[in-house]
């Protein structure tokens, strides 16, 4: 395949058949569009501030859980 294109597959169910499984497609770069749909784009807002240390600390917490 080229760059930009991608294939995949979908699988269904015997209750809810989909007749397209499989498709081929292509991404078309349209940068002048996306250059003007930016310009509209707001950031997004700061919730909170964490440090490194907070987040190795959550890491591990969230290990501890599995490991019980």
């Amino acid at each position: 395949m080229s760059s930009g294109e991608f294939v995949d597959m979908v699988a269904d169910d015997p209750q809810e058949k989909i007749k397209l499984k499989m498709f081929h497609s292509q991404i078309i770069h349209d940068l002048e569009s996306a250059n003007k749909g930016m310009e509209s784009f707001k950031p997004i807002p700061t919730v909170e501030t964490v440090n490194q240390y907070q987040v190795i600390d959550k890491f591990f917490q969230i290990n501890m859980m599995f490991i019980h």
